[in-house]
Order: structure tokens, then C-alpha cells, then sequence
């Protein structure tokens, strides 16, 4: 989940060796396999990397309203009504369509402007159907974060991959800054 900020790519661990002590920094797989003629970003160095996610997340739970899953649930039963209405609609033009079609002369003029419209119709009804898949996925993403976030008694003092893994969708450094991306919607940027 951590990405580079300058070009994009994946950002991967190594261990240097400096003065005879191992310390293990993370890069960006581009500069690592092409040198900084492919990517000229910074590492960053792990105990900074375990230490800021963590800062992140405390942000995120201080920001976190108390209200979002009420929001969240009033948002989806307002998205399903809108939808199905909308669902319920097309198909029933979509009938209406079918029974003209049925009624009309083979080879009429208008046969091939029907079939379209039907078809178009019928793809709006798939389109609908696909983005509701994919708004269920962020709000469950939205709810489990405010779960996690109603478990935390305490503000995080040490790394905890679990949360940042549950919490997080992605971490992009840049040269000045980090910003965190959760999966609720939320970004934090720690200026470091």
C-alpha cells in the first residue's frame, strides 16, 4: 500500500549498511531498478514509516464524526431507492419497447431505432447495477473503518500493521510530505 509520489510506483524495503549497522529504509522500485535517471524520490527511513501511519490514524479518529454511519446508512438507502426507481423504470419502457417491436411489420423502418433504444436502455440498466456493486464496496469500506475507529479507546502509540492495513488504502510519500489515503474517504497529510 505505500506508493511513490513521484512517479507512482510501489515503494519497496531494503537494508543499507551504513558505518556497520543494518537500517532498513524504503524506496521506490523504479529508482531501485533504473537509478535516479527513473525516479528521483527520497527513501524513507522505516522507523519513520512505522511512526507516522500511526500519527495518521489518531488524526483520522480525532477528525471521525460520531454521526458517519448514521450518514452512511441514510446515504445508501437513499442510492438503492433512487436506483431501483430508476431500474424499475427501464424496465418497464424497456417492456413497453419489446411489446411495439412485437407489433410492428417485419422490416419496418422504426424496427432498427427500437432495437437500439432497447439496447441502450438495457445497458444503462447494467451500468446501474455495476455501480451499485461498487458503492456497496465503499460504504461497507466506511463502516468498517468507523467500527475501528469506535474500538480505539486509546490513541495509537506504537506500529500496528493490522490498522494500518484495515484502515488504509494507500500511503503515497512525496518529498515533503506523506499523505495517507482511508478507506472511509479520508486524508491526512503529515508534512515531514
Amino acid at each position: 500500500i505505500l506508493f511513490c509520489g513521484t512517479c507512482g510506483d510501489v515503494m519497496t524495503r531494503l537494508v543499507w549498511n551504513s558505518h556497520g549497522k543494518k537500517k532498513p529504509v524504503w524506496r521506490c522500485a523504479s529508482r531501485i531498478a533504473g537509478g535516479i535517471k527513473a525516479c528521483t524520490s527520497r527513501k524513507i527511513d522505516e522507523s519513520a514509516l512505522h511512526a507516522l501511519p500511526m500519527r495518521a490514524i489518531n488524526l483520522a479518529k480525532a477528525a471521525h464524526k460520531t454521526n458517519l454511519a448514521l450518514v452512511t446508512e441514510c446515504v445508501a438507502e437513499g442510492l438503492d431507492a433512487e436506483r431501483m426507481e430508476r431500474v424499475a423504470a427501464i424496465d418497464a419502457e424497456v417492456k413497453s419497447l419489446q411489446e411495439q417491436l412485437l407489433r410492428m411489420k417485419p422490416d419496418s423502418t422504426e424496427e432498427a431505432t427500437l432495437g437500439e433504444k432497447i439496447i441502450c436502455l438495457r445497458d444503462e440498466r447494467n451500468a446501474l447495477c455495476g455501480n451499485a456493486a461498487l458503492e456497496t464496496q465503499r460504504i461497507n469500506d466506511i463502516r468498517d473503518c468507523a467500527a475501528v475507529f469506535a474500538g480505539m479507546a486509546a490513541p495509537l502509540e506504537e506500529f500496528d500493521e493490522q490498522y494500518v492495513r484495515g484502515l488504509m488504502e494507500k500511503i503515497v510519500v512525496y518529498e515533503e510530505r506523506i499523505v495517507f489515503y482511508f478507506k472511509n474517504g479520508q486524508e491526512i497529510t503529515i508534512n515531514e
